[in-house]
């Protein structure tokens, strides 16, 4: 749960970052840029602010800004029917990805209050130009590192509202309060 003010703010911060990474959008766009704390009332470090720039049946595309060490939790996408495959290319910034495999973990910080719910240690670097495709099904969590960070999620059918999470916490609906 967030309030009005943090949403406010966290979208303001989140526009900025992207006006200077370049990425176009009308003003009152910004109404639909999501301020995403996944339930867990603790934005500043598990959250994201997410403007999505179109959603059809068959394709959506995103660009997800993260402030320092913010965290998008662990989760995956099912790959019932076709699946959701997704794209991240990062425009500005530094996105830390992790995905199940080795423990490579060095750059990332894990949120402690939910240090049980990361499972996934692989830690892949990305910066501005670089592209990663995750398949349907793959578990995956990621976060900016020092700086913030500015990316594109490109994607098969979005069905972020059911993407399971390994946290039992999660709330995928961010709730608004005064």
């Amino acid at each position: 749960m967030i309030t009005k003010r943090q949403q406010r703010e966290g979208r303001e911060k989140a526009a900025r970052l992207m006006r200077e990474a370049g990425v176009v959008f009308q003003e009152q766009e910004l109404e639909k840029l999501e301020v995403a704390d996944f339930g867990l009332s603790r934005l500043e470090t598990e959250g994201a602010q997410i403007f999505s720039l179109f959603d059809t049946k068959r394709l959506a595309a995103r660009v997800i800004t993260l402030f320092p060490y913010q965290t998008e939790p662990e989760h995956w996408h099912e790959p019932e029917g076709t699946g959701k495959e997704e794209t991240f290319r990062v425009i500005a910034g530094t996105l830390l990805l992790y995905v199940d495999g080795e423990d490579t973990l060095s750059r990332g910080k894990i949120p402690e209050e939910s240090r049980a719910y990361y499972t996934c240690r692989h830690e892949l670097v990305l910066g501005p130009g670089d592209t990663v495709t995750l398949e349907p099904g793959k578990k995956h969590w990621f976060q900016a590192g020092e700086e913030p960070v500015v990316f594109y999620s490109m994607s098969t059918t979005a069905s972020d509202a059911r993407d399971p999470f390994t946290d039992p916490h999660i709330v995928r609906v961010t709730q608004i309060t005064e």
